[in-house]
């Protein structure tokens, strides 16, 4: 015998069709994504390979009745997307689905987000880092008892409010899913950002810290203490010219544009070339306007005509 489920049939039955006999509700899902509420029958017919479809002879045919309610959204509150948590055991909420439904529960899964894998694909291709479910209120804590998340990583959690059917193991039906959230993702700090922020003379003039930037806007947010940014970024003698230098918030508006930069030398540290045209790592100085607050996090978005690189950080006091 073999268990068909969500994880087995796309490899299984590779060729597969789905006819609706309203045209109207097949537009509306092609356009919303979404079934409006009201009561559908499901037919799920298995055909010969090579049959011309729902009016040839099936082998065999399962129909049910399913009821779609006019739910409130599920929607994830915190973490928020993209945040860095800083403690051991984060708190998890999302919104309440109402009209309440005594027989219904939440679910929460979370996975690890690999290298070049987006959330999505996180979820389609690794393992379950945490699970939880059976859960009645829309706020979870991250319990002592399960595996801790690692430094320097990322990972993806969703929520899923759902009625769960059957006997118990190993006679247990798959939950019948009413609701199912967005995917967002966070980060832990790397060790490394730890010690840095650790050290009170972080922006000293003796032994600086420089913070790279990145072609990419993603990863970690570095800390900042005090009023100013060093920073390093890479760009040939032909595209180093005009330089721009400005500051966005997480939402990538502007926050502040042509804000005070200059090249750093110490002795000993940079080639004898030019301050403003030496080739590869130029080591920056900014100033951090008033406006860029404390705790908020931020990007410094250094621009040519060609490219951009990013940098992002929060200011801390």
């Amino acid at each position: 015998m073999t268990i068909v489920d969500n994880a087995s049939y796309e490899s299984i039955y590779k060729n597969r069709k789905i006819t609706f006999y309203n045209k109207e509700i097949e537009d509306l899902l092609s356009r919303t994504k979404c079934l409006p509420p009201g009561q559908y029958d499901v037919c799920l017919s298995l055909y010969p390979a090579g049959s011309s479809g729902p009016q040839g002879e099936y082998f065999t045919q399962t129909c049910y009745t399913r009821e779609k309610e006019m739910l409130s959204q599920l929607l994830l509150v915190s973490p928020f997307e993209g945040e860095e948590i800083r403690v051991d055991l984060p708190l998890f909420t999302w919104t309440a689905v109402t009209p309440f439904n005594a027989k219904a529960m939440y679910r929460i899964q979370i996975v690890e987000v690999l290298a070049n894998q987006t959330p999505y694909h996180a979820f389609r291709a690794n393992p379950i880092f945490y699970e939880k479910t059976g859960l009645r209120s829309n706020i979870m804590q991250y319990p002592v008892s399960a595996r801790p998340m690692l430094p320097c990583r990322k990972y993806a959690w969703r929520v899923t409010y759902e009625l769960e059917g059957g006997f118990g193991n190993p006679f247990r039906k798959a939950p019948d899913f009413l609701q199912e959230s967005e995917l967002w993702e966070y980060s832990t700090p790397c060790l490394e950002e730890e010690r840095v922020r650790e050290q009170p003379n972080n922006q000293s003039f003796v032994n600086p810290v420089y913070y790279k930037t990145s072609i990419e806007n993603s990863g970690n947010y570095v800390t900042v203490k005090g009023d100013l940014i060093r920073f390093t970024c890479t760009f040939p003698y032909k595209e180093k010219a005009n330089l721009e230098f400005a500051i966005y918030n997480q939402k990538m508006e502007l926050e502040s544009a042509n804000i005070t930069v200059y090249n750093e030398v110490t002795p000993n540290d940079l080639p004898d070339l030019p301050t403003d045209e030496f080739y590869g790592d130029n080591k920056y100085v900014a100033e951090l306007p008033a406006n860029i607050l404390f705790d908020q996090p931020f990007i410094l978005v250094v621009s040519n005509t060609k490219t951009k690189q990013y940098l992002r950080f929060k200011r801390k006091q």
